[in-house]
């Protein structure tokens, strides 16, 4: 998805998480949100960004989110 201004132009996929971060990195992403960096600080703020949940959802719940999206990732063959 684009995201003007952003490092890179895009958000992130969700699919790759594991590539950039540990999921206690996820979880704290989660619990406290993110903004990306941006590519030209004289230009707005990237539009999309994480929003923090800490006050929506549960530790429970963070941690299946995270659980999720590890779920998600591509299996390491054992050869």
């Amino acid at each position: 998805m684009p995201n003007p201004n952003s490092q890179g132009g895009e958000a992130p996929s969700l699919l790759h998480a594991s590539d950039d971060y540990t999921k206690e990195e996820v979880i704290k992403i989660i619990q406290n949100g993110k903004a990306p960096p941006v590519e030209d600080t004289a230009k707005p703020a990237p539009p999309l960004y994480m929003p923090q949940w800490k006050s929506v959802l549960t530790d429970e719940d963070i941690h299946r989110i995270a659980d999720y999206l590890w779920s998600l990732q591509k299996k390491k063959d054992a050869w």
